[in-house]
């Protein structure tokens, strides 16, 4: 094979990413798009994109409600989300904020985070916070384009570097990437705000500054509105600017990680926490309902929390990225049939309304409610409910079950098909 024919079977990013087409949203990272609060890097790290979901997402489109997870358990698998959950709890829950505040260690505040994130359904449907990559890419750090990989070919079996997939279409340096990429996910990022109307969203990193400023803000939008300094804690410092079309507060700050001087660790949560609460146009914050932890069981059938939780994990096991992302499954006639026409429609706006500031109902009282969000909503709601008043739960993990089933054995039966190209070499041989 020769160096030009390889390079024409690298995957192309911009064959997919288009101001017309789907929004990509693999760059989705979890949590709840209707909470109010967002949390928003430039690309998250990993440095690994699997070209077939992106090749998914585009001839499928997608959903970010069914982007989630019900019990967040893995909360402390990196920094960066423990860091943000830690955030996004200290913002919305008053209670939590004081006890952050009286950690005296970094153990006690991880400690503190991983055992409210999950009961109290951070990143989680149902629950405050949505994280986002506003970058779609996954880099292993911000400029390092040559060691981030693209997984590509039959099973994903094949492997380039980002630069190598990027520099095919004659993109010379990952600044024109990121330039191209903006002005094509602009358009997305736009729709999002205005489906999902977040009332804060915290941009996190300075290098992303342009990126951040084209993609959430109108072009005369872009001078702060507020800018906070201390001369004491510099990483603490951020600029706040608003959405007018949909009073979207986007804040500016420093990146979250513990491992650099003038990045916000542990130990600043909590002070900038509480400096964007005490800002007014931020007061709403205080008056959030914090989301109830999970319902201890007491019920004759004695169900202990431990075979609870493990229920919880289960459901996050069959929500896979793969199997329900961008799928077929919401659009099944077992599924349809099941949502009918209205059935989960009040338990979304309950889910919804739950996590909101007072009086915002109106803003989704024309929305258009998908069957993923009817089917999310009920399932988190029958989880909520108790043990014995769950009947409806086993009925939707059948459903789920069943199709988790039969895309295996597709995927098993493809395994023995002849490919379409061999069978017609071994027809015409």
């Amino acid at each position: 094979m020769t160096e030009s024919s390889a390079q024409t079977s690298y995957p192309d990013l911009f064959a997919v990413l288009r101001e017309d087409g789907p929004d990509l949203a693999m760059d989705v990272n979890g949590g709840n798009p209707y909470s109010p609060v967002w949390i928003c890097g430039l690309e998250f790290g990993g440095g690994r994109n699997k070209w077939e979901n992106f090749e998914r997402a585009a001839v499928r489109g997608v959903d970010l409600a069914t982007i989630t997870t019900f019990g967040n358990f893995g909360a402390l698998d990196y920094e960066y989300r423990t860091l943000s959950s830690a955030l996004v709890a200290a913002l919305t829950d008053g209670d939590f904020l004081l006890q952050l505040e009286a950690a005296k260690t970094d153990a006690d505040r991880r400690e503190l985070t991983a055992k409210y994130v999950p009961m109290h359904r951070i990143f989680a449907w149902g629950g405050h916070g949505f994280q986002m990559n506003s970058g779609v890419l996954s880099l292993t750090t911000h400029n390092d384009w040559e060691n981030s990989l693209f997984l590509y070919g039959p099973g994903s079996s094949l492997r380039c570097s980002v630069k190598e997939a990027l520099l095919a279409p004659d993109v010379q340096i990952l600044g024109d990437y990121r330039e191209k990429a903006t002005a094509i996910f602009e358009k997305h990022v736009k729709a999002r705000l205005r489906r999902y109307r977040p009332r804060l969203v915290i941009c996190t990193g300075r290098a992303g500054t342009l990126e951040f400023l084209q993609l959430f803000l109108s072009d005369g939008e872009h001078a702060p509105f507020r800018q906070e300094r201390d001369p004491q804690w510099p990483r603490r410092r951020f600029e706040l600017y608003r959405h007018e079309e949909t009073n979207t507060v986007v804040a500016l700050c420093n990146f979250l990680t513990d491992r650099r001087t003038t990045t916000i660790g542990y130990d600043d949560i909590a002070p900038f926490a509480r400096s964007l609460r005490e800002v007014p146009d931020l007061a709403w914050l205080k008056t959030l309902a914090p989301v109830s932890p999970w319902p201890e069981e007491h019920t004759l059938s004695g169900l202990k929390r431990s075979t609870y939780e493990a229920l919880l994990k289960k459901v996050d096991a069959l929500h896979d990225y793969e199997e329900f992302f961008a799928s077929d499954f919401f659009c099944s006639k077992e599924i349809l049939d099941f949502l009918g026409k209205e059935h989960g429609r009040d338990d979304f706006f309950a889910q919804v309304e739950k996590v909101r500031p007072k009086g915002e109902a109106n803003l989704f009282a024309s929305l258009s409610v998908t069957p993923a969000e009817r089917f999310f909503a009920l399932l988190a709601r029958n989880l909520e409910r108790p043990f014995e008043c769950r009947r409806e739960l086993l009925i939707m993990a059948d459903l789920m079950l069943q199709y988790r089933m039969s895309f295996e054995r597709r995927a098993i039966q493809s395994l023995f098909s002849v490919p379409e190209e061999k069978s017609r070499e071994t027809t015409s041989g």
